[in-house]
């Protein structure tokens, strides 16, 4: 089942917590979109909540919403959850710097469900993008290669990097 709540707006909290509740209680849902919605002035322990129910949720789709850095976090706690349906997460257009970059890497290499990731379009430099692929593979030495999570798939302006 599939759930496409493309251009909404959930930027009040009421909506925001009946939503990630109905989520919560929804075991039978493989896509989630989000894209372009408006979380307006819903707080960031509220759209943690609303990311913490997807966790059943094979693709999630989070394109353009705005998370900059402080979304890079939550973002990163989820994944660092290590949520065991979640097999795309598209995370594309979101204003992630290479600080943002470097926190989602930190929490790559504890996540062993995601396949692909996308992060296409987002303002990161090279050193963004190299935090996250040594997140994925890193050859620094044999102990952080092992340490590497070598199942996911990066895509940074519609070029994949995998390993």
């Amino acid at each position: 089942k599939s759930i496409s709540l493309n251009s909404n707006r959930l930027d009040d909290l009421e909506s925001a917590i009946q939503f990630a509740n109905a989520l919560s209680e929804h075991t039978f849902l493989d896509s989630l979109s989000l894209r372009h919605c408006n979380f307006g002035e819903v707080d960031w322990i509220t759209f943690s909540a609303i990311i913490s129910a997807c966790s059943r949720v094979k693709f999630l789709d989070l394109r353009n919403i705005g998370l900059g850095s402080d979304g890079a976090t939550v973002m990163a706690q989820f994944l660092e959850s290590n949520p065991p349906s979640l097999e795309t997460l598209n995370l594309s257009h979101n204003q992630f710097n290479d600080w943002d970059a470097n926190v989602i890497a930190q929490a790559l290499p504890s996540n062993t469900h995601l396949d692909i990731l996308y992060m296409t379009n987002n303002p990161m430099l090279e050193i963004g993008k190299k935090a996250l692929l040594n997140a994925i593979f890193n050859t620094t030495s044999l102990n952080a290669t092992t340490d590497s999570n070598h199942t996911c798939e990066l895509i940074f302006d519609h070029h994949p990097h995998t390993v």
